[in-house]
């Protein structure tokens, strides 16, 4: 591990000491669950709950003083992987860090080092592997989690028959590497159709940092390397003062808000400008790797130059990947296509349907959606031949930056397309504390709750064409009855956050600190209702 206490780069950037910045993180989150009162476990979820022993297992093979093992923590993620939950892959890439790093840790007892070894050996680790379960394989973060786990599964039991699908670890290690290959050479690539996600960059580092310390083969340890360092540069050049407010291929409402957010828990941790408040899957796992972050990196996420533009493109366009040699009839290609989330095109549905199993609750949805083409087909009626509101497809995004406020939109995303949980702009401003920040967007609801994807404030029913530059942003709705009953757009405006605010001229204004925003909105009803705002920031 390497030290870079007092570290000089080229901006002149003094970066804080890696190993301090870790010890200190594995300390805080070996007493307490995030946003409890210490020794509150039991308030974790089964899929956190293992994640908070990483850190004292991590404290005891470092030779620190540390808390006992929380094994019925344990036992109830266990649980949850054999129940073939949803996400259960995202458990596995902790129980799989304690088989590789902590088997003979005196924390853990032999009892439940056995029973880790018996969910390994029992678990469902693709799609066309035998067994009823409930899990998403497909999209991008999944594909690369589930993969991940069979091949360090495989590599720690190559001679032993793994009972769900009767192969050997040796069968599930080639299988898991082809898979590998190709999801990290796409992503450095063509990025990432997730782009710039505040809870999804989080899962895929789970992946990504038990590949770069247990993968055998030393071609996937730096292809890994190499993403992780990719996902970290996206992060610091699209954050705000240790905040990663930017447009996002997938969100949550619970993680938009700076102080809330996954990742602001890996940027506490590389380079000290995040924050420790909410739990993050992956830094527990990163906090115990052979990974460091570049410095850089690290220097570019803390510099304050006076003005920084950024234009980045993430993922492709279905025809743009034909053209690049991707072909969704091949199924090693198919997974590109998935994990951009563009099952249902037209071009891809008949191998999205013949690659699915039957017996998958996938298969009905893929079924349909090909009756429903074949039906068009047949009649000669007018249809959408991409019409999934899940596609991540290409993303061109700009954000720009200054030391008081950062502005961050995708430029012309699929305007007038059903959405689902992309975050198409946002503007940042505010103080270095996490909860001192002040995010100000816009959306058009799918629903009037709070939960959906999308929801009354995450994503988009109807996707608009929206457009920035420097500290402006606007953005045109055009909703049709037959799209959505909701005939409204709304802006998320913290009103009471800032210094001052006031509303005036069909718009709202706001201050905090040397940072100012002002969001300004019309409409007209017809057939059609179409709303425009524009948001301005400085």
């Amino acid at each position: 591990m390497t030290t870079t206490a007092g570290t000089a780069v080229a901006t002149h950037t003094v970066l804080p000491d890696s190993d301090a910045l870790r010890l200190d993180f594995l300390r805080h989150w070996a007493s307490a669950l995030p946003g409890t009162p210490a020794g509150q476990e039991a308030h974790a979820s089964p899929r956190q709950a293992v994640f908070l022993q990483l850190p004292r297992l991590e404290l005891a093979r470092l030779g620190h003083d540390a808390p006992p093992l929380d094994e019925d923590a344990v036992r109830r993620s266990l649980a949850s992987v054999n129940e073939r939950v949803d996400c259960a892959d995202f458990t596995m890439a902790a129980l799989l860090r304690i088989l590789y790093r902590y088997a003979d840790s005196p924390l853990l007892s032999a009892a439940l080092k056995q029973g880790i070894e018996r969910t390994v050996l029992d678990f469902k680790y693709w799609i066309h592997e035998p067994g009823q379960d409930v899990m998403c394989f497909w999209t991008e973060n999944h594909q690369i989690l589930f993969a991940t786990a069979e091949l360090l599964a495989g590599q720690l039991f190559p001679d032993r028959t793994f009972t769900n699908n009767g192969q050997t670890g040796r069968w599930h290690m080639e299988h898991a590497t082809t898979a590998i290959r190709h999801w990290l050479g796409w992503r450095l690539r063509y990025g990432f159709s997730e782009w710039l996600s505040n809870c999804y960059y989080d899962e895929d580092l789970l992946a990504l940092a038990n590949l770069h310390d247990f993968a055998q083969d030393p071609a996937v340890r730096r292809g890994a390397a190499r993403t992780i360092d990719l996902i970290l540069f996206d992060v610091a050049l699209h954050s705000y003062r240790g905040a990663l407010g930017a447009t996002h291929g997938r969100a949550y409402m619970r993680d938009i808000l700076p102080a809330v957010s996954p990742v602001s828990a890996v940027a506490q941790l590389f380079w000290g400008q995040g924050g420790l408040t909410r739990m993050s899957l992956s830094a527990p796992l990163l906090a115990s790797s052979e990974y460091c972050a570049p410095d850089a990196i690290r220097a570019v996420a803390l510099d304050r130059p006076e003005e920084v533009e950024v234009r980045a493109r993430h993922s492709l366009n279905v025809e743009d990947a034909f053209a690049r040699g991707l072909d969704p009839a091949n199924p090693e290609h198919l997974l590109f296509f998935w994990g951009a989330q563009v099952r249902h095109h037209e071009r891809v549905v008949e191998h999205s349907l013949a690659y699915t199993p039957p017996t998958h609750y996938l298969y009905p949805r893929i079924s349909a959606w090909r009756d429903h083409f074949a039906f068009h087909r047949r009649t000669g009626k007018a249809y959408d031949p991409d019409p999934d509101a899940s596609a991540d497809t290409q993303a061109d995004v700009y954000t720009y930056r200054t030391p008081d406020f950062q502005l961050s939109c995708v430029q012309d995303y699929r305007p007038g397309k059903v959405g689902f949980q992309q975050h198409i702009w946002q503007a940042t401003l505010g103080g270095d504390a996490p909860d001192d920040k002040i995010v100000v967007y816009s959306s058009h609801p799918g629903t009037e709750e709070l939960r959906g994807r999308p929801s009354y404030w995450t994503g988009n029913a109807v996707l608009p064409r929206a457009v920035a530059y420097k500290g402006l942003a606007l953005c045109f709705h055009w909703v049709s009855p037959q799209q959505s009953r909701l005939w409204y757009t709304h802006a998320f405006f913290p009103w009471r956050r800032f210094d001052e605010a006031a509303e005036a001229g069909g718009g709202c204004s706001g201050g905090r600190g040397t940072g100012t925003s002002r969001c300004d909105r019309c409409a007209r009803r017809g057939g059609r209702r179409r709303a425009s705002g524009a948001c301005s920031i400085r």
